[in-house]
């Protein structure tokens, strides 16, 4: 028996997927380096990072490449949305930078 009220568990996506195939986003959090590993080396698109504010920071244009490596060393403390986008679709990263 218990006084006041029960919430369900908050349950907060970190991810959006769409595409069809795997993609790996790591370290996460992390203080100087990320890497994006695709499932498959034979696609063209692009990855797009944004500031919390919504300020397009680097915009990498993905040619035939399975694994990319971003530097985010110079970055401020904070999070960041790491966006894949390929064919229409796109998943979605929360990256979150510390010192």
């Amino acid at each position: 028996l218990t006084q006041g009220f029960h919430q369900p568990i908050l349950k907060i996506n970190t991810a959006v997927s769409e595409l069809d195939f795997a993609t790996k986003v790591y370290p996460n959090p992390t203080s100087s380096f990320v890497i994006v590993e695709l499932e498959n080396n034979n696609i063209i698109g692009d990855i797009l990072i944004y500031d919390i504010h919504g300020k397009l920071i680097i915009n990498h244009k993905l040619n035939k490449e399975r694994k990319k490596e971003f530097d985010f060393s110079t970055f401020s403390q904070g999070n960041y949305l790491l966006h894949i986008n390929i064919n229409n679709k796109k998943d979605i990263y929360k990256i979150q930078k510390i010192k």
